[in-house]
């Protein structure tokens, strides 16, 4: 035995998840459970880590999540299926993989006396006009005859198994609201994960809609601060935190000049949209500042330069011979 802490973080290949686990392995053994369906692990030294175990599954296996939860000291709940695009083309699954596999979680957690859960909720809880919302602001779902809402559907029916199954099996519960998190190793859908790979590709900047559509930016490595403060704070038990950057917020045609103000020869253009979009997704995050300590040291500008040298390094690494 090491002596170490074991923690255990599903969706562990996923973006947050590798960032998170890389921060983790300095203090602790990690167990990674994740199906690989995105995988920021490629090229890392992360799984090759001493302390990091990496395990393949589903979510949905139960007796793999039991097997997972026995012996940690902490569990984080990252695994879900996320992306707009998956919320219009596979919206039953999207609420099956994200609710059962929640609920299969809090189960594991409870069979092995499993004494914290950190769970990665989502901002869009607070619905299609998220403008400066707090914790206690009320969660507002869009229509269910919109497949945009599914995810939040599943998020926030997460945050219920959650949180009272902790009130109910006297474990520390705590969720996780991100707001719009960015950096180096993000794979699938995001604005700046795509804006950074067209500007270098030399293809232009798709700005959707009106461009006025305004989001709060969290570079990774504030967030798991926020994260790993949580993990350690007995006053976060039975709480929820706002986890992002109010100072760093843009609306989309912000964004795409910044991003091609850093990326020579850039150029920006629009399209239409035809899906629902959120005007706004800004947060407050004085309850994280006051028991977490939270406080987000990466600007905007920072956060794309650092995202975009890693993006570069990344398209060279994968046509190197």
């Amino acid at each position: 035995m090491s002596g170490l802490p074991r923690y255990a973080i599903t969706g562990g290949a996923g973006f947050i998840g590798s960032h998170l686990a890389e921060r983790l392995a300095e203090r602790a053994e990690v167990v990674l459970f994740d199906n690989l369906r995105r995988n920021s692990l490629a090229g890392t030294a992360i799984a090759d880590h001493p302390n990091v175990e990496l395990v393949e599954g589903d979510i949905r296996d139960r007796d793999a999540v039991f097997e997972l939860a026995r012996g940690a000291d902490a569990v984080f709940h990252l695994a879900a299926i996320a992306g707009v695009s998956s919320y219009y083309e596979e919206p039953e699954t999207t609420l099956r993989v994200n609710i059962d596999g929640t609920a299969g979680i809090v189960d594991a957690v409870v069979a092995a006396a499993v004494p914290r859960l950190v769970y990665l909720s989502t901002s869009e809880v607070h619905g299609p006009d998220a403008h400066d919302v707090d914790e206690q602001s009320p969660c507002a779902i869009g229509p269910s005859s919109e497949r945009r809402w599914v995810y939040a559907t599943s998020k926030l029916a997460g945050e219920h198994l959650v949180l009272r199954g902790g009130e109910a099996h006297r474990f520390a519960a705590t969720v996780l609201r991100p707001f719009n998190v960015y950096g180096p190793r993000q794979t699938g859908e995001g604005a700046i994960r795509n804006f950074c790979l067209a500007a270098l590709r030399g293809e232009p900047l798709v700005v959707y809609g009106d461009g006025t559509a305004v989001r709060a930016w969290c570079y990774v490595d504030d967030f798991v601060d926020a994260a790993l403060s949580a993990l350690d704070c007995d006053e976060a038990a039975g709480q929820i935190f706002n986890v992002g950057n109010p100072s760093a917020r843009a609306d989309t045609n912000e964004l795409a000049a910044l991003v091609a103000s850093l990326a020579p020869e850039s150029r920006v253009e629009s399209a239409d949209v035809a899906r629902a979009e959120v005007a706004y997704r800004t947060p407050v995050v004085a309850k994280a500042q006051r028991l977490l300590g939270f406080a987000p040291r990466v600007s905007l500008e920072q956060g794309l330069a650092r995202t975009i040298e890693w993006t570069r390094d990344d398209l060279a690494a994968a046509v190197a011979p």
